[in-house]
């Protein structure tokens, strides 16, 4: 602030026998008097709440004395938790303040977000936070339980724990029930497989899939192109066309969509380039959601499982499941292992490996990976002349 604009402000603030709050940058001004007292303040908020500090009087307290004086007085207040919120804080209120924070670094938010709504919401939604109590939850949960959702709540439990933590940590609640062991309560089960079907079986798979209409559209060619590249459901779920080269036939996924985190490059296949360029590209995503709530956002991730699941092959065969396939197929063709682990996009520690899987072997699964379509073709065609014959039998 020059001397010029000291003099300009104070005459205002005589002229108008009024104090006058001149802003000299963001949490810092200057009050004068009509007296031609100027003192500066520092001001701040904390818990939706302002905070003034009195720095001291101009000209003793200098320009730069005054921002150096509101840095400092900055920081010591910004650790100050305030617990005004304790009295009134709905579970509502928590987990959407709890989803603000992790929207920002969770991949899966929207899953997240959706299961919240679902299992929590509805029930405790409206309650005070800290009545919330570990038993209510189990006791709410109970029908998940029995249907056998144990991976559900588990994810539940995992969400419920971290909401408490960052509740505590923020200074939004100062006393609440212990929710962070209710997990211990849904014991994971036993590993097991992912259903899958033999290769020898596949030709089954699709009779089973394509006997009957089918309505599935988007979806259906989600995981014909799960078949066609060997990646994972949610790969393909989020899968965008800027990520293929029609002109190189490849698909270069990011590294962050990677469970391996890094970039994946896969070789296009004849049948998935048909596939993908008799595809409109309207949005984004190339398998987009055509529901009206979620229209142009890429389709659930668990949309093949839930297609399998709807035919009657739950129990038999998994999306991720179509990975076990095409690795017991590339097994049995006696393809060399590290080429098989690229195809399947599987992780190895020896660096020099990766830099070299980079390079030489994309050329080296062109042909593995057309080997591979060709089969999934030919087990279709088997599927698709049986559906055919089976017309012919019924017209006799």
């Amino acid at each position: 602030m020059t001397p010029i604009q000291f003099n300009a402000l104070a005459k205002k603030a005589k002229d108008t026998a009024k104090k006058i709050n001149h802003t000299v940058e963001q949490n810092l001004f200057i009050r004068i008097a009509p007296t031609g007292t100027a003192t500066w303040y520092a001001k701040a908020k904390q818990n939706n709440k302002t905070l003034n500090k009195c720095l001291g009087n101009y000209p003793e307290v200098s320009e730069a004395m005054a921002r150096q004086a509101k840095n400092d007085w900055i920081k010591t207040i910004s650790v100050v938790p305030d617990m005004s919120l304790s009295a009134s804080y709905t579970v509502k209120e928590a987990f959407h303040d709890w989803y603000d924070k992790k929207k920002l670094v969770a991949r899966s938010f929207e899953y997240m977000k959706l299961r919240v709504e679902r299992h929590i919401i509805p029930v405790f939604g409206d309650i005070q936070l800290k009545d919330l109590t570990a038993y209510a939850l189990i006791t709410a949960w109970k029908p998940l339980e029995e249907k056998g959702q144990i991976e559900t709540l588990r994810k539940l439990c995992d969400y419920v724990k971290d909401m408490a933590v960052f509740v505590q940590n923020t200074g939004r609640l100062e006393e609440m029930h212990d929710l962070t062991h209710i997990k211990v309560n849904y014991p994971r089960k036993q590993s097991e497989h992912l259903a899958a079907v033999t290769p020898e079986e596949l030709p089954e798979l699709f009779y089973a899939l394509e006997r009957k209409p089918r309505v599935y559209g988007v979806v259906w060619n989600a995981m014909m192109t799960q078949f066609y590249t060997l990646s994972r459901p949610g790969e393909i779920a989020e899968m965008k066309w800027e990520w293929i080269d029609f002109d190189h036939d490849l698909i270069r996924f990011p590294a962050e969509i990677m469970k391996t985190k890094r970039m994946h490059e896969v070789p296009m296949s004849k049948q998935l380039k048909i596939l993908l360029q008799n595809m409109p590209q309207v949005y984004e995503y190339v398998f987009a959601s055509n529901h009206k709530k979620h229209k142009g956002e890429p389709i659930n991730r668990e949309s093949v499982r839930l297609m399998f699941s709807k035919d009657g092959l739950g129990g038999i065969q998994t999306a991720h499941g179509i990975r076990s396939i095409g690795a017991t197929w590339l097994a049995e063709q006696g393809y060399r292992e590290d080429v098989a682990d690229m195809c399947l996009a599987h992780s190895k520690d020896n660096q020099v490996r990766k830099a070299y899987q980079r390079s030489e072997f994309l050329e080296k699964r062109r042909p593995i990976m057309q080997d591979w379509c060709d089969y999934v073709d030919h087990c279709r065609a088997e599927a698709h002349k049986r559906i055919k014959s089976e017309l012919e039998l019924n017209k006799c």
